[in-house]
């Protein structure tokens, strides 16, 4: 290597340094708009489908006025939930995350490929977007105990749950089916 080749080197190292330097020192906030700025509120409760505890997957809430800003939780025994951290106040779409329908942690520790009643999705398609989801929430300052209560878009669903088989759900259209009137439950 020459040594007009390393000062070239040198100069192009110098130079990327400078940058980085500059881009270190410039930060990342800070300002007034920071959501550290704004009132924030406690998030915790209950979700429901028909009235029934939804304990799979997970709630999020997708503010309405700021893009992209979306903070949820995983839902725990009899469909509780609570936000890790407060939320700023305003208004928030809600969607329901359904549960991954990839491998499970057995009892004994192992994993083990989900059961039919693991991989039953009750959550309606309405609610898995928040282009679709018509459920508002608004968050104020403090705390706010929720309960939210989704309708299933299928009438029956209480019906289908409570048959005795391994996993009933309501249908639409032809499937294997139990009837009670007009509630088909597709039923494994």
């Amino acid at each position: 290597m020459t040594s007009r080749n390393r000062v070239q080197l040198n100069s192009m190292a110098s130079v990327t340094l400078a940058m980085l330097l500059a881009v270190a020192a410039s930060g990342c906030g800070g300002g007034a708009g920071d959501a550290d700025s704004r009132a924030r509120g406690d998030v915790s409760g209950t979700v429901t489908i028909d009235g029934q505890a939804y304990t799979q997957g997970a709630v999020r809430f997708h503010s309405t006025t700021t893009v992209g800003e979306v903070f949820g939780a995983e839902l725990q025994e009899g469909g509780k939930f609570e936000l890790g951290e407060s939320i700023p106040v305003g208004s928030y779409k809600v969607t329901l995350s359904p549960p991954a329908s990839g491998p499970v942690m057995g009892e004994d520790g192992n994993m083990r490929p989900p059961t039919a009643e693991e991989m039953k999705n009750p959550v309606p398609t309405k609610y898995q977007s928040a282009e679709s989801s018509d459920k508002t929430v608004e968050i104020k300052e403090g705390d706010n105990p929720l309960t939210i209560d989704l309708a299933s878009l299928i009438a029956g669903w209480p019906y289908c749950r409570a048959l005795r088989f391994s996993s009933c759900w309501p249908v639409a259209g032809k499937a294997r089916h139990r009837s009670a009137g007009r509630i088909r439950c597709h039923c494994e």
